[in-house]
């Protein structure tokens, strides 16, 4: 049995996040994250009992998908459904 340690679990290439810390990033409140994580939106995240976590690449990703170039695409892209969340 191999016994994870932590040289064995190196996040260094893609750290963690906690909610607070995405909010200061993102300039928005752990309040509107926790918001978005209730109607599936946002990035994806980690539950690990009561913590969140959000890996910094799926914050890249989400951010990625939410780049326009238009009103006309932000509009858009505020209204389709987000990774599996039907309207």
């Amino acid at each position: 049995m191999h016994l994870m340690t932590a040289q064995s679990l190196s996040l260094a290439d893609d750290p963690l996040l906690t909610r607070p810390q995405l909010a200061e990033a993102l300039d928005c409140t752990v309040q509107h994250l926790e918001n978005m994580a209730t109607r599936g939106e946002g990035p994806e995240f980690i539950k690990i009992g009561r913590l969140v976590r959000y890996r910094k690449s799926a914050v890249e990703k989400w951010l990625d998908s939410r780049t326009v170039r238009s009103t006309t695409q932000a509009r858009y892209i505020a209204s389709k459904p987000e990774n599996g969340r039907r309207s």
